[in-house]
């Protein structure tokens, strides 16, 4: 099974920041697995919830993110393939710090294969993408491949793992056209 997945925090530090929505969706960008979650380590979180719209008052009621640490473990497990937008450094660093194992070897990032695939030349390689290629975000890709969003918008978690599932159909349609 070839999974997506996604999620919206309180911020960008996995020591002190929480996980707030984790979207999980199967190669088909059928939902799997879609929940928010109660924050243990902060209360408010502004600058956050201007980007992804999870404000305290609609997850002060949920079970924290630990009540359902088996099953997404259990998801992780079964799964063949790991497929994420930017989720080396970033989600894979908030699950493992919330008790989540990631088989790295399983692990396909999409970001840097659709910069090396969309090819613009990385002009500051001296910053913190240190690759030859220029990184682009989500929305980016999606639309390069005529992604519709529907309903759903960058920065909510089940919209961008279907976003990025679609974007991994994409690369490995082109990739298998090439190479056939």
């Amino acid at each position: 099974m070839i999974i997506s997945y996604d999620m919206e925090t309180t911020g960008l530090s996995r020591e002190n920041d929480d996980i707030l929505q984790l979207s999980i969706v199967d190669k088909q960008g059928n939902e799997l697995f879609n929940q928010m979650f109660n924050p243990t380590k902060k209360t408010e979180w502004p600058e956050a919830a201007a980007v992804n719209g999870i404000t305290p008052e609609k997850v002060r009621n949920l079970p924290a993110f630990s009540a359902y640490q088996a099953e997404i473990q259990r998801i992780f497990d079964e799964a063949s393939l790991l497929v994420g937008y930017n989720q080396r450094s970033f989600d894979d660093e908030f699950l493992v710090a919330n008790g989540i194992s990631i088989d790295s070897s399983k692990s396909v990032d999409v970001m840097f294969k659709f910069s090396e695939f969309y090819g613009e030349t990385n002009t500051h390689p001296e910053g913190f993408n240190k690759t030859p290629y220029k990184w682009k975000k989500l929305g980016q890709a999606a639309d390069f491949f005529g992604y519709d969003w529907g309903d759903g918008h960058a920065h909510d978690s089940l919209a961008d793992a279907k976003a990025t599932m679609f974007v991994y159909r994409n690369l490995t349609e082109v990739a298998d056209y090439l190479n056939g």
